[in-house]
This record gives C-alpha cells, structure tokens and sequence, in this order.
C-alpha cells in the first residue's frame, strides 16, 4: 500500500508488486488538520503517523492511524491527534526500528528546535511525548534517520552538520562524543546504507557552486561519523532532494527533477554515476518520492497537476524505466510511505 499525505487526509493506493500499477485512490480524513506534512509507518505495518504543520489557530500534532492488515484502510486511533511540542512548524518523522519510539525533527517553531521523541504504545498506537533533544539553536532539523541498530540517530541541520545521538532504554537522546559532524555544505537530505556502515548525504559544495555526495563511515560501536569522500556530480543545476537506496545497498538515487541512479560500492561506501534519466512525466512542482521495501519500484509524486509516477528498477543497471502513473489525483499528493501488508 502507497500512502500519502495530503493537506487534511491521507491518501490511499493499493500498488501492485509486479507491475507498479496504482489502484483507485481512496482516502481517509485527518482529524483536526489542513496542513499533513511527513508519514511514516512501524516495522509491524500496525500503525501510520502523520505529523502537521499545525496553524494560528490548531499547535503542530502527530496523528497515529491503525492499518487494517487485511484492506491497507486507515482509522484513527484514540487520542490522536497527540499534541508536539512547539505551536506550528513541524518536520520529519523517524521510527525505531523496535517501533518503540518515534521521532519528529522540527523544521520550524519557538522556543523548541530539536527532536522531540514519543513512545509508541504497541498495542493501541497512542503516542507520550517524552521531552526535546538536541540544541539546535536557530537552526531547523532537515533530515532524520535512525541506525538500523537502533543505537543512534542522527539529524542534520541547515548550516551544515550532523548532530549525532546515542539511543538509551527510554528512547532518550544523548549527543555522540565529536558531534556535530560538519558536512561539506548545507544539506538537502540524508540516507543511511541497509547495514548503517555508511551515511550519504546530497549537499550544496560550500564555495563550488555545485550540488554533490558526501559519504561517512559510521563507527557500529560508537556511531561516530568519519568523512570516506565528497564530490560534485555532473549535473550541477539539479538540487538533489530526496535520496533513496534499494533495500540490497546496491544503487543510491537522488531525484528533483530528474532521477539519477548511482552505483554504491559495498567495501568503500563511493558513488559511480549510472544511467541519469529525465522523468517522462512532468511535474509542475515536484514534492516527494519512495522506494517500495523489495527495491522493485520508485514512486514519485508532484503537485499543481497533481500526479503520481512509478518506475521500474533494472536490478542490473539500477536505472529507472516509467512503469505507471496516476494524473489529476483528487488530493495534491505530499511525503509519501509504502507499507507491505501481512
């Protein structure tokens, strides 16, 4: 199932796994919102958070959904939406890989900057706020990811770093000894390999005028970043955002507007460019894309004309061929999640 966020509902398509083609789109409305801005979904595919941007009149809230196992249907949970911690202006959703904890990186908002955390009721999907973590300053946190460990996460901000963080017993968030890491630049997004051995990250190359990869190694004990290389690629009008990687760890790909695929070598964590391919479907504005857990299919959403766009995988090349669309969708289309069902 393909799930999105869409202003004040979430919109639904059942995806089929051998060809990419969408279904009819349904949706399921949001309590209390006009503004949905991240989606993210447990290990388990129990349960689906939305977090909103929240207004002058309605605080920034994350809503909890339970995923029916058997339809991929949505029905909010008692209790949701669970207020955040700052009035408006929220950012990205992380999950831990136990479905335990959730974090949500705040773009925006006062007197709060960091990443808030909640624990996640396993059977109800009822969300505690647990606190704020991390001195963000005046900077907001763009990009969010926690270690397949379970150990850490980490968070980018926009002046160019990585903030670093141990993950104890509660979910609690305690800074990493040598961060914040510096990147090379202000960061569009960041993704961690399929083992966490290696962290890349699109930036903007401080005095080049040039858009690029930065790639770290991640200590497995201690989680400590150490830069493995940084480099532009060869189209420097593109701002790379977001990054994906199929599940194997084979291919890195970076899409706005064009989707580019990029061989990752598994010993030294380098980028060697693959085919780069124009997206045959114009987006008026794009907005998100993912990545279905098998690395079959990427999906890619844009706004204005409201479309949906699925491309086949070459497992060989890794390049990506247009396999499905979905135009003048009912909903303009925002972060999206695939969820497999039982």
């Amino acid at each position: 199932m393909l799930y999105t966020a869409a202003g004040s509902q979430v919109g639904i398509f059942r995806v089929d796994s051998s060809t990419g083609a969408f279904g009819t789109a349904t949706t399921t409305p949001l309590r209390q919102t006009t503004s949905a801005v991240s989606i993210t979904a447990d290990p388990q595919s129990k349960f689906l958070f939305v977090a909103d941007n929240g207004s002058t009149t309605q605080p920034a809230s994350v809503h909890g959904l339970s995923i029916d196992p058997g339809s991929g249907t949505l029905k909010e949970v008692s209790g949701s939406p669970f207020p955040a911690g700052i009035p408006a202006g929220t950012g990205q959703l992380a999950i831990h890989p136990s479905g335990q904890f959730l974090y949500l990186g705040t773009h925006y908002g006062s007197p709060n900057r960091g990443i808030e955390v909640f624990t996640v009721d396993s059977t109800t999907g009822a969300l505690t706020s647990t606190g704020f973590f991390g001195n963000f300053g005046t900077n907001g946190v763009f990009g969010l990811l926690v270690h397949p460990s379970g150990k850490f996460v980490y968070a980018g901000d926009n002046n160019g770093h990585i903030l670093g963080f141990a993950v104890d017993s509660t979910g609690a968030l305690m800074p990493l000894p040598g961060s914040p890491f510096p990147a090379a630049g202000r960061m569009f997004d960041m993704i961690l390999y399929p083992s966490g051995k290696f962290l890349f990250a699109s930036v903007d190359l401080t005095g080049t005028g040039q858009i690029g990869f930065q790639v770290w190694n991640v200590d497995s004990a201690t989680g400590a970043l150490q830069q493995v290389s940084a480099s532009a690629v060869a189209n420097s009008n593109v701002s790379y955002y977001p990054l994906l990687m199929d599940p194997g760890g084979k291919f890195l790909y970076a899409a706005q507007p064009e989707l580019g695929a990029y061989a990752i070598n598994s010993t030294t964590g380098q980028l060697t460019p693959g085919p780069l391919s124009l997206a045959p479907v114009t987006f008026t504005i794009f907005v998100s894309a993912t990545i279905d857990s098998q690395g079959k299919f990427i999906f890619m959403a844009g706004t204005k004309n409201d479309s949906l766009a699925g491309f086949a995988i070459s497992s060989s090349t890794g390049a990506p061929t247009l396999a499905s669309s979905a135009p003048s969708l009912p909903f303009s289309p925002g972060a999206m999640t695939i969820v497999k069902l039982p």
